[in-house]
This record gives C-alpha cells, sequence and structure tokens, in this order.
C-alpha cells in the first residue's frame, strides 16, 4: 500500500481505537517516521483532544519538519493548553528551526488565549524581523491578540497598516470595538466593512451584538434581524438575537424570536430566560422553567441560576425550595455562580438561618 493510502486511511478514524489501528498498520508499513505521515498522524490525534500522543508521535521523529512542529503548535491551542503551545514554539526556535508564517499564526492565537502580551510583543518583533508584519493571517492574529488583552490602541494600528484585510480581520477588529469604552466606533468599523465589499458572516453579527446591546439600539438589532433572516443564519445568530432584544429592553421581540426558533437548545431557553429576567418579567422566567421540567429539557447553569433569581424577587419560596433541589440533583448547586443565587434566595424570602448556614457550608467547602 503506498504513504498516501495510508494517509487517506486517517480521515475517516473517528475515535481513538481506529485511529491507533491505523498507527499501528503505518509502523508496520515503516511509515513511522516519515515527515508528511507523521504531520497527518499528529493533526488526527489533534482533533481527538490527545495531545499526548500527539506529541508522542513528533517526539519519535529524529528531525522533524517546521510544519510537524505547527501542526503540534495547533494542537495545543486547540486543546487550550496555550503555555505548552508557547513552549513548544520556543522549543523549536531553540533548535534553529526557522519560523515560517503558519507558525507565527498558531503560537499568537496560543499567546491570545493566555493573555500573554509580554510573549506576544517578542513574537510580533521576530515577524517584523522576517518581513512578515503585513501579511494578512499574521495581522489578524495580532489584532485578536491585542483586542483580547484590551489593547485597542496596539490592535487597531495594526488593522489600520493591513493592505489587505479579508473578513477575518474586520471581524476580528468589530470584535475588539465592541466591548470598548466606545461601542460606536464598532458600528461605524461595520459599515466601512460593507463599504469596502465585503458581506458579513453570522460571526461578524455575532461580533457586533454587545456593541448594540450596550447602546440600546433597538433599529440596528431589527435591522441586523432582518439581515440575518435572509442569509438564513441559523440558531447561534437566533440566540444571540433573544439576548440582544431583551438588553435593548424589547423583550416581546425578543419572544417572538425564541418562539420562532424550530429547534431550540438549552442556550435558547436560558438565554430567554435571562431576558426576562433583566427585564423584571420573573413570572415569565418561572414558567419557562416549569415549561422546561415538564417536557424535561436539558437544563443549564444559567437556566437554574434566572429562575433562582425569579424566585426570590417575588419572595416564592416553595418554588425557591423545588428549584434548589433541581440544582442538587443536577450536581452544580455547589458551584459558585449558583449558590450565590440559592443563598440570595433564601434571604430575600426571609429565610436567613437558612441562608446564613448555607454560607458557612460553602465557606467550609472552600
Amino acid at each position: 500500500m503506498r504513504k498516501n493510502a495510508y494517509i487517506r486511511l486517517l480521515s475517516p478514524c473517528k475515535n481513538l481505537s481506529s485511529l491507533l489501528k491505523v498507527h499501528a498498520r503505518i509502523i508496520i508499513a515503516g511509515l513511522g517516521q516519515d515527515a508528511s505521515t507523521t504531520t497527518h498522524l499528529i493533526n488526527s490525534y489533534s482533533s481527538l483532544q490527545r495531545c499526548d500522543l500527539a506529541r508522542s508521535v513528533l517526539d519519535s521523529v529524529p528531525t522533524p519538519t517546521v510544519v510537524s512542529w505547527n501542526s503540534m503548535i495547533r494542537a495545543y491551542s486547540r486543546s487550550n493548553r496555550h503555555q505548552e503551545a508557547l513552549k513548544m514554539y520556543r522549543s523549536m526556535v531553540d533548535r534553529g528551526l526557522e519560523p515560517d508564517r503558519y507558525t507565527f499564526t498558531f503560537v499568537l492565537k496560543g499567546c491570545a488565549s493566555a493573555l500573554d502580551l509580554q510573549e506576544g510583543a517578542l513574537i510580533r518583533r521576530e515577524v517584523c524581523r522576517r518581513g512578515l508584519e503585513t501579511d494578512v493571517f499574521i495581522c489578524t492574529a495580532l489584532i485578536d491578540m491585542y483586542c483580547k488583552a484590551g489593547d485597542l490602541e496596539s490592535a487597531r494600528e495594526i488593522f489600520d497598516k493591513m493592505p489587505v484585510r479579508d473578513i477575518v480581520a474586520w471581524n476580528s477588529m468589530i470584535a475588539g470595538l465592541s466591548h470598548s469604552s466606545d461601542p460606536l466606533e464598532a458600528l461605524s468599523l461595520f459599515k466601512k466593512m460593507q463599504l469596502t465589499g465585503a458581506v458579513p458572516q453570522s460571526i461578524s453579527l455575532l461580533n457586533l451584538f454587545p456593541a448594540v446591546s450596550r447602546l440600546a439600539a433597538i433599529d440596528l438589532c431589527r435591522r441586523m434581524h432582518a439581515y440575518g433572516i435572509r442569509m438564513d443564519f441559523g440558531l447561534e445568530v437566533s440566540n444571540a438575537l433573544i439576548d440582544t432584544y431583551a438588553k435593548c429592553g424589547d423583550v416581546e421581540s425578543a419572544h417572538l424570536v425564541f418562539d420562532l426558533i424550530h429547534t431550540r437548545d438549552d442556550v435558547s431557553w436560558s438565554t430567554m430566560m435571562a431576558g426576562y429576567a433583566h427585564n423584571g418579567c420573573f413570572s415569565e422566567v418561572l414558567d419557562l422553567y416549569d415549561k422546561m421540567k415538564e417536557i424535561d429539557l436539558q437544563m443549564n447553569k444559567v437556566s437554574i441560576i434566572s429562575a433562582l433569581l425569579a424566585a426570590g424577587d417575588i419572595r416564592d419560596l416553595e418554588k425557591g425550595k423545588q428549584i434548589h433541589h433541581f440544582a442538587k440533583k443536577q450536581a452544580v448547586d455547589m458551584d459558585v455562580l449558583v449558590a450565590t443565587p440559592i443563598m440570595t434566595m433564601y434571604a430575600k424570602c426571609g429565610e436567613l438561618e437558612k441562608a446564613e448556614k448555607l454560607l458557612r457550608g460553602s465557606q467550609e467547602g472552600i
């Protein structure tokens, strides 16, 4: 069997057992140290969140290529092991290998997630030294890193100097500005993006919704809603619309979006409940809670928290006790995000001793 045939066998492997069998066949065929094959193996193990096995493949190769190192760096970043990704980059450089554009893109994503601006600044210096400061992928990774770290001035400096911008670069900059002290700038950039001929994607709207919510720009929310329907953007945008309408104070439109979703997930329900709670519609929160219990839907922590807050605000102790019991059954009652509204609910309902007892119990468990 030829090498490419073994590589093709890796694609259908959706579980560890089948992947290990193909790996064994690759070793028997004498391809266990082949650069191309090992890179595909690293990617396959990475897709199954098995960075340990991916790393063992890399370590088994006497002289792995830059492509193999890049795959390992990306594997760590995908698994949220960002410090390991940075260590891999340093180790690669220490061995005298020359990073390429993909190396910098992957390692900068690690810096962004780890909020390591110091390492990011050093990598940016290396990027400039190699004449890659205008590379669209590297620039986008730098913009994302600076935005996540709150350094919007540096992010905008890089963005403005880019000779060519793709939709990902626009989306990254809009996302950063949406959470800035001037969300209007996010709206301005969104308009500029459209004037360049770039077509907004679902992620473009998702990145802009926080700015719309903070500005309570209900008219813009409606225009984005219409655009989302026209483009058939799907569930994630619908869930974000529920949240944005509710934060803009239009709970009726939020519920209309909720009602029109054909296949709601737990985020749809929890977002609608949180939206009602945000607008003081506590009875409606508890109605949705009861409906979820009635049809035996999976309930996440946001739904439970919203229900607890609603029970406390309308002083419905019996309903609060039911929700507390449900939280215990779901083994989330000791989670600080849930435990705090449980105590708040009991305190608001006049059960101060119960609230204090729960507080002591949570402190003892720390």
